[in-house]
């Protein structure tokens, strides 16, 4: 077992956090197959022309002839890298509910969820007729039906363009109904990432699956709308497993924003996260400045793929408000965890006869304070 003091050693591998997988129970669509149901209705459709685009592969210049009002679901902050060739002209991004042909998107994925949410919102079934790196051709499940949809990568690029489409449905109304096949957990993640990525919403899997129901007209189970919002959440501020490999650098920002900030990690035999513990310089001042020696400690557990528990080391202020001092986060309360949590924050506080401790009847607080803090006094809470 060793420590890191992020005062000190701040150049840390990437890999120093190892966190366990966390194996989560995502729907994940198969491109390059065609679905399995209905089975009765699925064919090749020879009568489509979905072979190479000869003249538009060939294009020297992939946006040539292309409406830019046709550039549909581009980020706005990747379009803006988008220069068109030849000018000075920015493609702008504009939403488009329904695709059309010369439509290009930034990847075949960004087109097969398009596709997936225009299944939903006219309720009918594709299949996929043929798939490959370059080439997407999708036709309705009616062996009688016009309807296809055929694209193929630009040049040398992930960028996919529409080649053909016929929108136009010659299929029975029976066929037509609400698609429960293609309402899969990534197309609702797609769906709900605008949605997720606003502060000032809480958006929880009950009014996810209520948003699904008005909007497309489909009902999906609670589990499926928080599969689809973890998904999504991770999307948008990456995994857990992300976040352990970006604290030292987190603790680094911190102690360079916040002067007299003092944070350690530990790690395991193999690597891996064990404990951390956390003090804001601007805390340990107002401390040791204007509040009374009178510290409460105590733990909780933690919720999440990792679980844990958090030590918590507070004061009161003149409001009788509580005051953050230091916490840490350890695997459970156990005599070797506040330990170490009670050292570092005697490293802060250091140990005189004024000084008070508050805690619970736990036998590892008692452990920790009898060793470490001699001159000090400890109350139990009754």
């Amino acid at each position: 077992m060793r420590t890191v003091d992020m005062g000190r050693d701040t150049n840390l591998r990437d890999h120093l956090f190892a966190a366990t997988d966390v194996h989560q129970n995502l729907e994940h669509d198969d491109m390059n197959h065609a679905p399995s149901s209905p089975v009765n209705n699925v064919v090749e459709t020879g009568n489509f022309d979905d072979g190479p685009a000869p003249v538009d592969d060939m294009l020297d210049d992939p946006f040539n002839g292309t409406n830019v009002t046709s550039i549909a679901d581009v980020d706005p902050q990747m379009s803006s890298q988008l220069i068109r060739s030849g000018t000075d002209q920015w493609i702008t991004a504009v939403d488009i509910s329904d695709p059309v042909e010369r439509q290009i998107f930034l990847s075949k994925k960004e087109l097969y969820s398009k596709i997936h949410l225009l299944a939903l919102q006219d309720k009918f079934e594709f299949h996929v007729s043929r798939s490959s790196h370059k080439m997407l051709t999708v036709a309705c499940v009616d062996r009688n039906c016009k309807w296809m949809l055929r694209a193929s990568s630009v040049k040398l690029t992930s960028i996919f363009m529409i080649r053909k489409f016929n929108h136009v449905h010659t299929c029975s109304v029976d066929i037509r109904r609400n698609a429960h096949r293609h309402a899969t957990t990534s197309v609702i993640t797609e769906h709900i990432l605008r949605k997720l990525d606003n502060p000032h919403r809480l958006y929880d899997s009950t009014a996810i699956a209520r948003d699904i129901e008005c909007e497309f007209g489909v009902k999906i189970t609670y589990q499926k709308a928080h599969r689809a919002k973890v998904a999504a959440l991770h999307m948008l501020h990456g995994t857990p497993g992300d976040s352990f490999q970006k604290l030292p650098s987190y603790c680094h920002v911190l102690g360079e924003r916040n002067p007299g900030t003092l944070t350690h990690i530990e790690v395991d035999s193999h690597n891996r996260f064990h404990y951390f513990f956390l003090a804001f310089g601007a805390s340990v001042h107002g401390y040791m400045r204007y509040l009374r020696p009178v510290i409460c400690i105590d733990g909780s557990h933690l919720k999440g793929p990792y679980k844990g528990t958090i030590l918590l080391a507070t004061d009161q202020n003149a409001n009788k408000q509580i005051y953050p001092l230091a916490w840490g986060i350890v695997d459970a309360e156990t005599n070797r965890s506040w330990m170490w949590f009670m050292s570092n924050l005697k490293e802060l506080i250091g140990d005189f006869a004024e000084l008070v401790f508050v805690s619970d009847w736990k036998n590892s607080i008692f452990n920790a304070i009898a060793h470490l803090f001699l001159q000090s006094r400890h109350g139990y809470c009754i």
